[in-house]
């Protein structure tokens, strides 16, 4: 899966992959594409498997993320932009309570929520030198500071902007 084992592995990301397998020896498991899951009957090869599956959902992603880079041009909306986002072990990151429960940013979001959103994010901007990835899905946004260690601050779906919005419908509407 991308973000996990399969690159992008983080932000910048220059790893690859080679296939182990050659070109005409037949695959006799079953597909671990969440969306086909079908029995391969052994005549499919691994080029051909290659096609059918992986570079289908690669192509998709490419449309995707074009589709959400000429919406950030039309809204001047700036940040690198990481989709599908990869995917980051934030289990020693704090929590700042401050900034998403306290009195200055009232957003009413817990810590596991702010996880949620983060597990959950459609895309990734990363802005501010690489210090901040602001993490954006369906139910909710989290901003992360690398350079702390710290989830600064989460808010829910209903405090996005129109601009954060249309980057949403993007996603949802190329899924």
């Amino acid at each position: 899966m991308q973000g996990e084992n399969y690159p992008p592995l983080h932000p910048r990301c220059r790893c690859t992959v080679t296939a182990a397998l050659g070109e005409d020896l037949p695959i006799k498991r079953r597909s671990r594409i969440a969306e086909r899951r079908e029995k391969l009957d052994g005549s499919v090869t691994y080029k051909e498997w290659l096609g059918r599956y992986v570079e289908k959902a690669e192509q998709q992603n490419e449309k995707v993320k074009a589709a959400l880079q000429a919406v950030m041009v039309e809204n001047n909306i700036r940040g690198e932009l990481m989709y599908p986002p990869p995917k980051i072990d934030f289990s020693a990151y704090r929590f700042d309570k401050e900034h998403t429960q306290g009195d200055l940013h009232p957003h009413n979001v817990n810590e596991e929520e702010a996880r949620r959103f983060i597990r959950d994010a459609y895309f990734l901007l990363i802005k501010y030198n690489g210090n901040s990835y602001n993490y954006y899905g369906a139910e909710g946004a989290a901003f992360v500071r690398m350079d702390l260690k710290t989830i600064r601050t989460a808010f829910k779906a209903e405090e996005y902007d129109d601009k954060i919005k249309k980057l949403i419908e993007v996603c949802e509407n190329g899924r």
